[in-house]
C-alpha cells in the first residue's frame, strides 16, 4: 500500500479477480466430499442443455476453451455484462449459445470473457451455492478475509465509490472481474500463494494445486489478441 491506497481501502480488482476464481476451483477439487475434476468436462456438473459441456474447467480458466474472449464476437453473450441480471439465466444462456467463431479446446487462447462466467457457474453448481459463498467458504473465512466479494460492474464501474454497499452486480456475479477487497485482504490472498497454500494455520490448498495454477497453459498456441503473443498464462496467473 503506498500513496492513497492504505491498507483499509476498498477497491475493484477487475481481472486480479481470475487467480481467486481459480484459487476457489483449486480448493473444490481437492475437497474430497465432493465430486468434482478440474480436468473433466463441465457438462458432467452444469444440469442444463448446452454447447460447450466438452470444455474443461481447467480450458475455460486458462483461456484455451476455444470460446471466444475479449476482441471476439461476444454481444450473444452480453448478459454477462449486465448487473441486474441473474447469475444462473445468464450463465445458462451462454452454456446453451455458440458464439460465432468457437473453437475446438486447446487450439487458440481467447483471453477473458463469458468462459470465466460459466467457471463461476460450475463452482457455484458443485458446491450447491452461490458463487460468494463459495468464496467465503474455501477462501474467505480461512483466509480471515474481512471483505472480499464478487459482483459484476462491467457496465458502470463509475459507481463504485470505495464503500462496500456500492458494489453493483451481486444477483449477476463474474468470477473473471467483479471482486472487490481490501489491500489488506488482497495481501493475505496473495500470501496465501506465497506460502504455497497456507492461510496463517489454515491449509486451503496444496503446494501442488499452487504449482498447478502457475504451469503455463498458453504455449505455443495463437492468440486473438496480439498483446497475448509473447506471454504465457496459466489458470488465472
Amino acid at each position: 500500500s503506498l500513496g492513497d491506497h492504505s491498507r483499509e481501502v476498498i477497491v475493484l480488482l477487475a481481472s486480479v479477480s481470475k487467480f481467486t476464481s481459480v484459487s476457489l476451483l483449486m480448493a473444490i477439487d481437492e475437497d474430497d466430499s465432493l465430486e468434482f475434476d478440474l480436468d473433466a468436462p463441465i457438462g458432467n456438473y452444469l444440469p442444463w442443455v448446452g454447447v460447450y459441456g466438452d470444455r474443461t474447467a481447467a480450458q475455460l480458466v486458462s483461456n484455451t476453451s476455444g470460446i471466444p474472449g475479449i476482441g471476439g464476437d461476444t454481444e450473444q453473450h452480453a448478459c454477462q455484462y449486465d448487473a441486474d441480471d441473474s447469475f444462473e439465466r445468464c450463465a445458462m444462456h451462454i452454456y446453451a449459445t455458440e458464439l460465432p467463431g468457437t473453437n475446438p479446446p486447446e487450439t487458440i487462447f481467447d483471453y477473458g470473457s463469458s468462459q470465466w462466467h460459466l467457471a463461476g457457474a460450475v463452482a457455484a453448481q458443485v458446491t450447491n451455492s452461490e458463487l460468494n459463498q463459495a468464496l467465503d467458504r474455501y477462501i474467505g473465512e480461512p483466509c480471515a478475509l474481512e471483505i472480499y466479494e464478487v459482483g459484476n460492474t462491467a457496465d458502470d464501474p463509475e459507481q463504485f465509490t470505495g464503500d462496500p454497499e456500492s458494489l453493483t452486480g451481486r444477483s449477476n456475479a463474474h468470477a473473471g472481474g467483479g471482486a472487490m477487497t481490501s489491500m489488506q485482504d488482497m495481501a493475505s490472498v496473495l500470501l496465501l500463494h506465497i506460502r504455497q497454500g497456507m492461510c496463517g494455520d489454515n491449509r486451503v490448498l496444496s503446494p501442488e494445486a499452487v504449482a498447478t495454477m502457475q504451469i503455463d497453459r498458453k504455449g505455443d498456441l495463437p492468440s486473438r489478441l496480439s498483446i497475448f503473443e509473447e506471454r504465457s498464462y496459466g489458470m488465472g496467473w
